[in-house]
């Protein structure tokens, strides 16, 4: 995860200093910069990597400052989300079974309270 969130930083400034942003529109990012970085990747990267972009420099963000425009980047992510290319979409996951609780049950300690823990949630 943190090599992904370095690499999502990375590709915001890179993405910066193409396009020549101010450092003032970087640090706190201001909302056209985000929405545009988002929009960058549209149709060569899925949705999710937008999304977890997002998530990455939210983090990166020094403590006490906020990223603004969070209605206009929620919008963009979802376009670019609807732009992404099917290779890169996965296709959902079959709902839970009782064949599946069962083999869980069978491979679990129940004398151990985390494994306890795990088949309760």
């Amino acid at each position: 995860t943190l090599t992904g969130y370095i690499y999502a930083v990375d590709r915001f400034l890179a993405f910066c200093i193409a396009e020549t942003i101010p450092t003032k529109f970087q640090l706190p990012a201001d909302e056209f910069v985000l929405c545009a970085f988002a929009t960058s990747g549209a149709g060569i990267h899925s949705g999710s990597m937008a999304r977890n972009n997002m998530v990455a420099l939210k983090g990166w963000h020094i403590a006490g400052t906020t990223m603004t425009g969070p209605f206009s980047l929620h919008c963009v992510l979802a376009g670019v989300e609807n732009f992404a290319p099917d290779s890169l979409k996965r296709p959902p996951r079959p709902p839970i079974n009782s064949v599946m609780l069962r083999t869980l049950y069978e491979g679990l300690d129940f004398t151990c309270p985390c494994n306890v823990a795990v088949f309760g949630a």
